[in-house]
């Protein structure tokens, strides 16, 4: 890495940027050349498992026996870690518990899709998840819980503590099973400047059935078709709203983490063994194709992409256990590129005539280094993968590319023979800004890192107020040994990202503001301040509807790449 010029921590520093009355230099979001000049080295990590043929993990490899490609070319392995029952192995690495280093501690998400559940299967694989924690965890790695039905629930953050985790488990078996209700596409997803999905409109499911002789016109069972699939996309929607939310929300978290998803199976694409019922008219005779399920068949895929490349931006492995029994379809392949696959070519009579209830499990599974587990036997599932992530490898390759956005796709074989390596099939290359604003966009109800340093929000008093608007300013006290400013000439420069996340009473996201505001101040100006004056800087949002809301204000400085988040409830 290029050096950087040394920064200097002033302690006598006045900066008022307050009600919107900001330096002359100060500036909203647009790129702009870095203060300081530097080749950033970011080192990729990726989560390894091996198994011999019988599934079991295998041990004792080294760095020696892997290849790494990264987009197809083959990556020097410059880091490498073995892990046994959960510890670093001897003489590769260093000795003893990793659980003191958050880099490499492992950590368990459990999401309990209590929509897909029936309430007796959900308390089954409570109870299984209670034995195991009892009788196998011994308090070296983390367990978090989340559950959702109409809304996510945070029972608890990641945590060693066993009781408490178990606490949070009896609170999942308290909660209600929601009645299946229908909502809109993930308003988050649509938004999002990485991984774009958009809820279909399609105002075909409300044409007229017919025989469908005429122009415009359905037959029952087009029809029949296309409002059984769009009603599996909007349920398949809520699932993959808990899972992005949940795995954004731990983006920035170090460590080797993964997501148990338990679940009833999850339908994305039915049959016409579901969708037909006798004496329904045109029902079999279909060879047309139809545009309506074709783009939503394509819908589909856009959610499976988006759980896959955000896991695998968040570095999350993804373990889904389904408790669903039955016939099912082969999973399709997921093309990170969007290349259509498993279209309706064929018309309706050659849809597949089980259910597909592990097409999307299989493929989070496959596209994220995690394994797929179809039982109600839900002790041998959770020690499955228990002892696969405690019994695996972690390969790291370096890269001075900068973060671009774009997916990366990861191959790692052996070369040992008889043996199956599974890992994560890419990256998405996000900075660390990018990985804040994702942790920022996730409900209230999941907790917020509050960064290196200390800081306050103040909200002043409104500059414009109406029967249902207000204007004000939202500020953030940070402390003076905070503030990185480095010399240039006559002056003293620096920078800092605003973001202000504004949830409404629910919790939920309402709105994100950023802005980027450049300082520079004369350097006398900077030496003469009081040594207790605060840094204060100034956010102003416009036109809020009145209401109550809680405001969490984080602030990114530049050059020493340090943050601070603080919350503030606000009633307007």
């Amino acid at each position: 890495m290029t050096p950087r010029p040394r920064p200097h921590f002033l302690w006598p520093i006045l900066l008022v940027v307050l009600l919107g009355v900001l330096p002359a230099s100060a500036q909203k979001g647009s790129e702009v050349d870095p203060i300081v000049d530097e080749i950033q080295v970011e080192v990729v990590n990726v989560d390894v498992v091996v198994t011999d043929r019988r599934g079991n993990p295998v041990s004792g490899l080294t760095a020696e026996d892997f290849v790494l490609f990264e987009d197809g070319e083959k990556q020097e392995i410059t880091n490498f870690y073995a892990f046994n029952d959960g510890q670093i192995r001897k003489n590769v690495e260093s000795e003893g518990t990793t659980f003191a280093d958050p880099q490499k501690r492992r950590r368990m998400a459990i999401l309990f899709d209590t929509n897909s559940l029936e309430k007796r299967t959900r308390d089954k694989a409570i109870e299984g998840l209670e034995r195991f924690i009892l009788e196998q965890f011994d308090g070296t790695y983390e367990w978090a819980v989340i559950a959702h039905n109409d809304r996510i629930q945070h029972l608890q953050p990641f945590t060693s503590n066993k009781t408490t985790v178990l606490a949070a488990l009896a609170n999942v078996r308290d909660l209600p099973i929601p009645i299946r209700r229908e909502k809109p596409g993930d308003a988050v997803l649509s938004e999002d400047p990485i991984v774009r999905s958009r809820a279909p409109g399609f105002a075909g499911l409300t044409g007229n059935a017919t025989d469908g002789t005429g122009p415009n016109q359905v037959t029952f069972l087009e029809f029949e078709t296309r409002d059984r699939m769009f009603t599996a996309l909007q349920r398949f929607d809520n699932t993959t709203h808990a899972l992005v939310q949940t795995m954004r929300a731990y983006s920035g978290l170090p460590g080797r983490k993964s997501l148990v998803l338990i679940s009833g199976g999850l339908e994305a694409l039915p049959g016409p063994a579901q969708l037909l019922g006798k004496g329904i008219p045109g029902g079999g005779t279909s060879k047309k194709n139809d545009p309506v399920t074709s783009a939503i068949h394509a819908e589909v895929q856009q959610r499976y992409e988006a759980i896959v490349k955000t896991a695998n931006a968040a570095g999350f492995a993804i373990y889904p256990v389904s408790t669903f029994s039955g016939l099912s379809a082969r999973a399709p392949y997921l093309d990170v590129e969007r290349t259509p696959q498993l279209s309706f070519n064929g018309g309706f009579d050659e849809l597949p005539p089980e259910i597909d209830a592990e097409s999307a499990p299989k493929i989070m599974a496959a596209g994220t280094g995690g394994k797929f587990f179809s039982s109600t036997k839900f002790y041998n599932s959770f020690d499955n993968i228990d002892e696969l992530t405690a019994n695996s490898y972690v390969l790291g390759f370096q890269t001075d590319r900068a973060p671009d956005r774009k997916y990366h796709k990861i191959q790692v074989k052996t070369k040992r023979k008889g043996l199956r390596v599974t890992n994560r099939e890419g990256y998405l290359h996000i900075s660390r800004e990018d990985r804040l604003v994702n942790e920022l966009t996730t409900p209230l109800t999941y907790p917020k890192d509050r960064g290196d340093f200390p800081i306050a929000v103040e909200i002043m008093p409104p500059e414009s107020v109406t029967a249902k608007r207000v204007t004000l300013t939202v500020a953030g006290v940070v402390p003076l040994e905070d503030v990185t400013l480095i010399p240039q000439g006559d002056e003293m420069i620096g920078r800092v990202y605003l973001y202000l996340a504004v949830y409404d009473e629910d919790g939920e996201l309402v709105n994100l503001y950023r802005e980027r505001q450049d300082v520079r101040l004369p350097a006398d100006r900077v030496a003469s301040a009081p040594e207790d004056s605060p840094a204060r800087f100034g956010l102003r949002v416009k036109d809020l509807k009145r209401g109550n809301y809680t405001f969490t204000l984080t602030l990114l400085d530049e050059i020493s790449d340090r943050f601070a988040t603080g919350l503030q409830p606000v009633q307007l």
